[in-house]
């Protein structure tokens, strides 16, 4: 997985900075968000708050070494050990990132600081607890309907009505391992990494006095532009529209955007300082609805804040959750599409993100037709995979 979909680059550190490294023996568990990252919200480097999605229970000075960690969670002690070597370089990417957005004179990304930045989003969205249980449930509806179609091959009539009265009554089902979903999301996420790469990005620097927040699943693919679009999947890599949002601490988040589709004051710039408490609640009201159990804060003093928060939101939070969808009505090439096959899609989430500094003009469920933003960058990627490229030479067509 790693060696073919994600060569560890070398990248230098900036001058003064300090990466401070954890190698899988000084922890119990593996982790779907890294220690680096919940320092960078930290008071004080060791502790963390954090409050429960499900029931708001309120956690103030946490120790970080415990948050989003599970045993055996990626099944393989040698792929945690390649996990934290990943994230070494990762962690330079994110500060260096951080020093372009809040330091004037600092010098802009290097081209393996902008692709090793992109590659942390991929690498985070892919390896949370979340993204194993969203798309859980379309995954066994896929194999389900993948072994009915094995039965029917056998042409044993008696034992293919077992099997669905069985699974019309609930007693079916056949389940992945979590080990073997986190390899498989994680792979396919990292061979098509590149296809962000076409996304602008721009610094969103928090001027008021509501700290970001962060989840445990703090990368989120949202997309205002098809947000009426229902029928189909719009946060694909390549989806026109496509907004990512991660916050990087309390008072920076990365967005990046489809620039074909979005504008505002924050075009043309790599930074945008944001003074409306209203914006920095609707992007952490956006991390509140992607979590699966907890939502993180630096500074304990803003436990009244985030609580406040979840109490208006807490009746609309839901795990998000895949879709699949068996032989939908789908027209190719104009062209009705025959034979079984799936549509895989997620929802977006159920939250209505409207920012101020944010223009768009959105588009109708039925004036939508997917077509990927950047054709060239799409059959770039292909050709690297059928003559045995490495991914991590596609060259980056961001900005």
């Amino acid at each position: 997985l790693l060696a073919s979909c994600h060569p560890i680059a070398s990248l230098k550190l900036r001058p003064d900075a300090t990466i401070i490294h954890h190698g899988t023996d000084s922890f119990k568990g593996a982790r779907s968000v890294p220690q680096f990252y919940f320092r960078h919200f930290s008071v004080n480097s060791s502790t963390i708050s954090l409050l429960m999605v499900r029931d708001g229970r309120m956690v103030t000075h946490a120790s970080i070494k415990g948050q989003c960690s599970r045993k055996n969670f990626y099944g393989s002690k040698k792929l945690e050990t390649q996990f934290a070597e990943i994230e070494s370089q990762h962690c330079i990417a994110i500060r260096a990132a951080l020093e372009v957005a809040n330091i004037a004179s600092a010098e802009f990304f290097s081209v393996e600081e902008l692709k090793s930045f992109f590659d942390a989003i991929i690498f985070q969205r892919a390896r949370t607890a979340t993204e194993v249980a969203k798309h859980a449930p379309a995954i066994e509806q896929m194999l389900l309907f993948m072994f009915r179609k094995r039965l029917e091959t056998t042409q044993d009539v008696d034992f293919l009505k077992k099997f669905d009265e069985n699974l019309a009554a609930g007693n079916m089902s056949i389940n992945e391992s979590t080990a073997s979903a986190v390899g498989r999301g994680l792979s396919a996420m990292l061979q098509n990494a590149p296809l962000i790469r076409d996304l602008s990005v721009c610094f969103i620097r928090n001027r008021t006095d509501y700290p970001f927040i962060f989840s445990d699943s703090p990368v989120v693919f949202y997309n205002n532009y098809a947000k009426a679009v229902k029928n189909r999947g719009v946060i694909g890599l390549q989806c026109p529209g496509l907004q990512i949002f991660y916050p990087l601490n309390s008072w920076t988040c990365a967005m990046l955007f489809d620039p074909k589709t979005y504008d505002g004051p924050f075009r043309g710039y790599m930074q945008y300082d944001a003074h409306k408490r209203s914006d920095i609640s609707k992007l952490n009201a956006l991390q509140m609805h992607h979590a699966l159990n907890a939502v993180y804060f630096g500074d304990p003093t803003n436990q009244a804040y985030v609580n406040e928060l979840w109490s208006a939101h807490q009746s609309r939070l839901s795990i998000p959750a895949a879709e699949c969808r068996t032989n939908p009505d789908l027209w190719l090439d104009g062209e009705p599409v025959e034979g079984d096959f799936f549509q895989m899609m997620e929802p977006q989430l159920n939250f209505d993100l409207d920012l101020s500094f944010v223009e768009y003009e959105p588009v109708s469920e039925e004036e939508y037709v997917y077509s990927p933003r950047s054709p060239d960058l799409v059959e770039l990627v292909k050709s690297q995979y059928v003559n045995g490229t490495k991914v991590s030479e596609c060259a980056s067509t961001n900005q």
